[in-house]
């Protein structure tokens, strides 16, 4: 919303606004709505308690993120990945030879968060396929970018952002393996450690 404000695109920022003000709504007004109907509606169900049983870590949860303090923290770790992300989008436009100026990490604000948001609406593993359809499509509209320059940085960012997580699963799936693997010698399981209280 921010990096199509700051292009002029105010047509294009409708949208945002709008699902930014249903996101307000639906976490200060209609979630505790919707939790106190359903713990009155839900009680005189045959099935009612199991519900109720199953849901309450799920409540628990929410109430315990939802807090304010919560929320400031998580907003300011998302904004800080939401913007090494956009870095490396605007990274990956001045190396396959886009123009470096500040519109250009104004485009890279805007275009990167919404094929971002395409590629997770799309419910593919990680956006795959429509995020980067997103980035060389907006990166044409929005940023005036030549179709070979946004095709090209749209699959080094993406190959650049998900082969870091990638490598960093690989990385964490063998050190797991490792823990879990019994020491020469020992042919008993290792047990499980304690929750500490």
């Amino acid at each position: 919303g921010v990096g199509l404000l700051l292009l002029g695109e105010t047509l294009y920022l409708w949208p945002a606004i709008g699902v930014l003000g249903a996101a307000a709504f639906l976490l200060t007004v209609a979630t505790p709505m919707a939790e106190r109907l359903f713990r009155w509606k839900i009680g005189w169900l045959p099935w009612g308690g199991k519900w109720k049983e199953m849901l309450a870590p799920a409540n628990a949860s929410r109430r315990v993120l939802c807090t304010p303090g919560a929320l400031a923290v998580n907003l300011s770790l998302v904004t800080i990945a939401w913007m090494v992300e956009v870095s490396i989008y605007f990274g990956g436009l001045t190396a396959v030879g886009a123009t470096v100026e500040p519109s250009r990490f104004l485009v890279a604000l805007a275009v990167f968060p919404l094929a971002s948001l395409g590629g997770s609406l799309s419910l593919l593993p990680g956006g795959l396929g429509m995020t980067e359809v997103g980035l060389v499509g907006l990166g044409v509209l929005l940023g005036s970018l030549p179709t070979e320059v946004a095709v090209l940085a749209a699959l080094l960012t993406r190959a650049t952002i998900l082969g870091v997580v990638v490598v960093a699963g690989l990385i964490s799936m063998g050190l797991l393996r490792l823990e879990a693997r019994p020491a020469a010698g020992n042919t008993r399981p290792r047990q499980p450690a304690e929750p500490r209280p």
